[in-house]
């Protein structure tokens, strides 16, 4: 009887961390619609590009980010958790070294390639 119970028990404590495991998995690195993002300032040079900004959704926590080129054009999608993660707010300043040469613009982008905001061109 005792041995059911512990092996009931060990199958029980592997479900619980397996399930943690998968909803910190989800939760941790979502990208975030561009939509809920507010961009406040953006500065670009030939060194580097500069951004600080925050969420409008104020549950979610910056994690960080990922960037893509092509065409003259620099694709961030920031990366965001719903998870209370030590030391992390809502708020982001990011400084990403410029080795992508001559930047026209940048896009946010969600987890949708349809969900782009440009916001900076150098036409501005």
């Amino acid at each position: 009887m005792t041995r059911k119970w512990v092996l009931t028990l060990g199958i029980g404590i592997v479900a619980v961390v397996s399930l943690i495991g998968v909803i910190y998995r989800m939760n941790y690195n979502n990208i975030i619609n561009p939509h809920s993002i507010m961009i406040s300032q953006c500065k670009v040079s030939d060194e580097i590009i500069a951004l600080k900004g925050g969420f409008s959704d104020s549950a979610n926590r910056f994690t960080g980010y990922k960037a893509a080129y092509g065409d003259n054009t620099l694709y961030l999608k920031i990366t965001g958790s719903i998870l209370p993660l030590p030391k992390s707010t809502g708020d982001f300043n990011i400084s990403i070294k410029n080795d992508y040469g001559h930047i026209q613009s940048i896009y946010l982008q969600g987890s949708d390639p349809s969900q782009n905001i440009r916001i900076w061109s150098s036409q501005q």
